[in-house]
This record gives C-alpha cells, sequence and structure tokens, in this order.
C-alpha cells in the first residue's frame, strides 16, 4: 500500500475547531506559565503567588467556557446544514506517517479516503470528510470498515455549508457537540474551584 503525506493534502477544518483547538492551548500556555512563576518567585512572595495563581486559574476557566458554548453553538449549527445528494467517487484507506512524540521517529496511521462529488449553488464541488473530525487510527482494520460503508457510486446525503459550498460532511453526530461543552465545563469547574481555593487562601489566611 502507497504511503501518502498529509501535507500534501487540502485539509480544510469545518469551524469551529480551530477556535477551540487554540483556545484550549491558550489555556494549557497560562496554566504552565502561572506554574513556572510560581516556582521562580521568592518564598517572600508566596501570597502574591498565590493571588496571582488564583487569577490564573479563574482566566483558563473562563476561556475554557467560552471556546465550550463556541465549540458547541458552531458543531450544532453544522446539523442544520443544507441537505444535498452526492456520489461517492472514490473510497479506499489512506495510509501516511506521523511524527512520534515519543520515540522521535514517525508511525503509520490508516484513515478513510472518501471522496464524494456534489453540486450545489450552480456548482460542482468535491469534498473528502465523513464527519466534523477525521477520525484516524493505527489499525487500518477501523479506517476499512468506514470505507466499506461507502463504496464507489454510491449515493449519499450530505450536509453542505450554505455559505461555504466547498466544505461538506456525510455524517453528523450531535453526540459531538454535547461531549464539546461536557468537557469545557468539566476543565473550567476544575480550574475555577482550585483557583477560588488559592485565592480564599490568601484573603482567609489559611
Amino acid at each position: 500500500m502507497a504511503l501518502y503525506s498529509k501535507r500534501q493534502e487540502n485539509f480544510y477544518e469545518i469551524p469551529p475547531n480551530p477556535a477551540v483547538k487554540y483556545g484550549f492551548a491558550a489555556c494549557f500556555i497560562l496554566f504552565v506559565a502561572a506554574v513556572i512563576f510560581a516556582m521562580a518567585a521568592p518564598d517572600d512572595m508566596a501570597g502574591n503567588k498565590s493571588m496571582f495563581f488564583g487569577w490564573v486559574c479563574l482566566l483558563i476557566a473562563a476561556a475554557a467556557v467560552a471556546a465550550g458554548i463556541y465549540g458547541y453553538r458552531a458543531n450544532s449549527a453544522a446539523g442544520s446544514w443544507t441537505r444535498v445528494r452526492g456520489v461517492i467517487v472514490r473510497s479506499g484507506v489512506l495510509t501516511y506517517e506521523e511524527p512520534s512524540a515519543d520515540t522521535g521517529g514517525t508511525f503509520t496511521v490508516h484513515r478513510p479516503d472518501i471522496v464524494y462529488e456534489y453540486t450545489y449553488g450552480g456548482g460542482t464541488h468535491q469534498g473528502d470528510r465523513v464527519a466534523i473530525q477525521r477520525v484516524s487510527s493505527s489499525d487500518p482494520a477501523a479506517a476499512r470498515k468506514t470505507a466499506d460503508k461507502y463504496p464507489v457510486g454510491r449515493d449519499v446525503q450530505l450536509y453542505v455549508n450554505p455559505e461555504a459550498p466547498e466544505q461538506a460532511m456525510i455524517e453528523f453526530d450531535p453526540k459531538q457537540p454535547r461531549m464539546i461543552l461536557l468537557i469545557s465545563f468539566g476543565m473550567a469547574a476544575g480550574f475555577a474551584l482550585f483557583g477560588m481555593m488559592m485565592i480564599c487562601s490568601v484573603v482567609q489566611g489559611w
């Protein structure tokens, strides 16, 4: 089986994946910066360190809530995209190499390689996204199972973004937006609780 470079493909992102991804990344960077500051500051600044760390945690909690709500609304909106008939024109398994953070080398990844064609707004488009999130696996059988669901020539009902007709997908899972909201709110609750504890420890002199 031939190996393809992931970078050679046009991987567009259906909103709000970039916003959510970068939002959570910003939360992580803020947290790491707060930890570094707390470790580097002198011991006689213990109260200031705790207060600063507490407010950073509250800021992260607020950012997590905002990212979660935005992600939920935008992903939910995809379920109301225009339904359009399409046809599968390519079906197979795409195999490529991903860098490994553990070994410093690469490992082989497989994902369904499904391409469909559809007409919308007077133009003909092609898409290759099955769902909002692309799912890849080290197990080629998992990718093959999805590919087998959509053989070449099969008619499919697509979700097409009326504001950007080049964006389309075959499947919409209503559970995914809820999962984004659940994860973000859970993360926010943890940081908010920890932040309040840190601030109260200074104010109450614990």
